[in-house]
């Protein structure tokens, strides 16, 4: 019987749950609904769900693709070393099982760190969690392989070990994260140190381990295997059962928790979605450039009530190069938009100009001549001024060369101000 009790032995590695999980036909029912849970977990309080449900589904998606990969490395090594074999998609649905009642631990994602810690320490947490549960699930899926084929450990370990590895490059590499600033005034936070650092460490980490992996897992598929090694999936039909132990469907109170582990997370919806929304109001005015809504929206009581240590775009530390933030500041200051935002986007628009070349070279002569209108207007406005009179490129006599020179010349005249003694 599929109960409460075998779940929680499942994730604490017990054979005989780990038997009846793989074998069980309420298995996926209940998976399924775990899985649904954690993405309520993931993202109630990261994303606008009712703008883009689309991300609730994201874990379920990601879930099938990564066991099809999982699965299919599995079932070749058991077609290489085994001696009945069973079937692709009797090996998926098996493994599907497994791994979708792993579920519950990334419940323990939804914990809202950013609420209660600083974001150094918010950061810090969640990398530390993600490590703890990422870990906890490969060790268990490798578990899961030594009870239902009953082979050698480390038989078991290289199909899910190259699996884990190859996910964890090909996630990052499609994962945006803070780039490493060789040149430019871009500092990074507490917060995207710790991130960049991670990713550096299982970057490297995973590339030096992947050779081992697929060299060990060539191995295993050609090497002879001796008879009493070789495997065999696990079928709850060779074993005698009593007809209580015969598998019928999920005990109702686990059915009951996999359904209240996605109630669960309704209540704080109504909390977390209206920052959500304004975020995700915020964000699209941001990338459409709409200045005269984004400066209306900055003078609203809403204003200010986001989400915890959330970092409007373009995130310059991440490289993104859109939106061009001196077009959004443009913007924000010929509609007069709160002070507290313009001074945000005056440093946005300075970094991004600092570390991106290209950029400076893509503005028009048009945006250059409202660019040093608005950097008269502006404090820090100086700072802009002499980075463009750095870096854009001119042909003589042209108007873009006047319009640099006027950068030069404003960007000089504030610093001669600035040097002057005060009057007593």
């Amino acid at each position: 019987m599929l109960t409460i009790r075998t779940v929680l032995k499942f994730l604490y590695f017990d054979a005989q749950a780990i038997r009846t999980v793989a074998t069980h036909r309420g298995s996926l029912l209940v998976g399924f609904l775990f899985v649904i849970a954690a993405g309520f977990a993931r993202e109630y309080d990261g994303e606008y769900l009712l703008g883009e449900p689309w991300h609730l589904a994201l874990p379920l998606a990601a879930s099938l693709i990564g066991c099809f990969f999982m699965a299919t490395f599995i079932y070749l090594a058991a077609l290489f070393n085994g001696e009945q074999k069973a079937g692709p998609v009797k090996t998926f649905l098996t493994f599907l099982a497994c791994y979708w009642m792993t579920a519950p631990m990334a419940l323990l994602y939804g914990i809202p760190f950013e609420r209660f810690l600083s974001p150094g320490d918010a950061t810090r947490a969640n990398l530390t969690l993600l490590a703890i549960v990422a870990t906890w699930r490969v060790l268990l899926m490798i578990r899961c392989v030594n009870v239902l084929y009953e082979n050698r450990k480390w038989h078991a370990i290289l199909p899910v070990a190259l699996f884990s590895d190859t996910l964890a490059i090909v996630a990052l590499a499609y994962t945006p994260g803070p780039i490493i600033m060789i040149m430019g005034g871009v500092r990074l936070s507490e917060s995207e140190s710790l991130i960049q650092t991670t990713r550096i460490f299982m970057q490297v980490f995973g590339y030096v381990s992947l050779p081992v992996w697929v060299v060990g897992y060539l191995v295993l598929l050609f090497k002879p295997t001796k008879p009493e090694n070789r495997w065999k999936l696990f079928s709850p039909t060779e074993n005698e059962q009593s007809p209580a132990e015969k598998r019928t469907g999920a005990d109702k109170k686990l059915l009951f928790l996999a359904i209240a582990s996605i109630v669960f997370w309704i209540p704080f919806l109504f909390v977390t979605q209206p920052e959500q929304a304004r975020r995700w109001r915020a964000e699209n005015l941001i990338k459409t450039h709409n200045g005269k809504e984004l400066a209306r929206l900055s003078s609203s009581p809403e204003w200010g009530k986001f989400p915890p240590h959330w970092d409007m775009p373009p995130r310059i530390s991440y490289g993104d190069q859109t939106p061009k933030a001196y077009l959004v500041l443009t913007e924000l200051v010929e509609h007069g938009a709160a002070k507290s935002l313009i001074e945000t986007f005056v440093e946005k628009t300075e970094q991004q100009l600092e570390v991106s070349h290209r950029m400076t070279d893509e503005i028009t002569d048009l945006e250059l001549e409202r660019l040093l209108a608005t950097v008269k207007k502006v404090e820090g406005g100086s700072r802009i001024a002499a980075i463009v009179s750095w870096t854009v490129q001119a042909k003589p006599d042209s108007k873009r060369e006047q319009l640099v020179k006027e950068f030069e010349k404003f960007s000089k005249q504030k610093r001669q101000q600035e040097e002057l003694p005060s009057a007593p």
